[in-house]
């Protein structure tokens, strides 16, 4: 029997609606987890409005707080690259003596 309505994306298929044959798992099992991301996202966008909201920035002591510790790693790239050994890393008093470095 005819009709004028196009067929459903389920009778195309043999009359069963089905998904992915990669799919393996009930549907409604995914509407939870993706709740709690909801969530959380949510409960992140407030926090970070709260400290942005409340967010004081002094550059005095910013530009005050840099002490050598912060660039040790930045040290320690560039001695790799020049080829120093690591185990040579405790005297770098000696190596920065170098210049440039």
């Amino acid at each position: 029997m005819p009709t004028d309505e196009a067929p459903n994306e389920g009778m195309l298929w043999g009359g069963r609606i089905t998904v992915p044959s990669t799919y393996n798992k009930d549907l409604q099992e995914s509407w939870e987890p993706m709740l709690d991301h909801v969530k959380t996202i949510s409960d992140s966008v407030q926090i970070t409005n709260g400290i942005l909201a409340t967010l004081n920035i002094r550059p005095e002591r910013m530009l005050a707080a840099p002490n050598p510790s912060m660039v040790a790693t930045d040290l320690a790239e560039r001695l790799t690259a020049l080829g120093v050994p690591f185990r040579e890393y405790p005297s770098v008093r000696r190596i920065t003596s170098l210049g440039g470095v």
